[in-house]
């Protein structure tokens, strides 16, 4: 896999949380703050559908807030910004190689609800192809996670 040469090991992303872990909890806060805001990223802002369909207060978000997250992303070195999940899950993309079923993410995840997060590496020695999420506790909440 050539994109195993580039995927950021377990270390550097460790290092880089334990380093700039004020930033991730202000991203943290953030997006719990605009938790109508499903999807952030450098160029795309996403709603949650059920804002767009007039089921819920359709969100105020300026573009300040959105310099603001872009700001932060650069600093903690996110490649695709954020996304939040299922029970308030927020995905940090760090890497990110391909499209969809033939691609892979590394980052990190803020949950309180993830469920069986045992792998001890998720370094790119490791990577084998089609095994889904895999994900590594840093502490508690946070965790890094693997997707291909």
């Amino acid at each position: 896999m050539d994109q195993v040469q580039s995927v950021p090991s377990d270390e550097e992303l460790e290092r880089i949380f334990a380093s700039r872990r004020e930033d991730f909890e202000m991203i943290r806060r953030m997006s719990d703050e605009d938790s109508m805001i499903v999807r952030i990223t450098y160029e795309v802002m996403r709603v949650d559908d059920r804002a767009k369909s007039g089921e819920i207060e359709y969100p105020q978000f300026s573009d300040g807030r959105w310099n603001d997250y872009k700001t932060i992303f650069q600093r903690i070195g996110l490649e695709s910004g954020i996304s939040r999940g299922n029970e308030g899950s927020i995905w940090f993309d760090a890497y990110i190689f391909g499209l969809g079923v033939s691609g892979l993410t590394k980052g990190y995840v803020y949950s309180k609800h993830l469920q069986d997060c045992v792998s001890t590496s998720l370094d790119p020695q490791t990577i084998r192809e089609g095994r889904g999420r895999e994900c590594k506790k840093l502490d508690e909440n946070w965790y890094l996670f693997i997707s291909n």
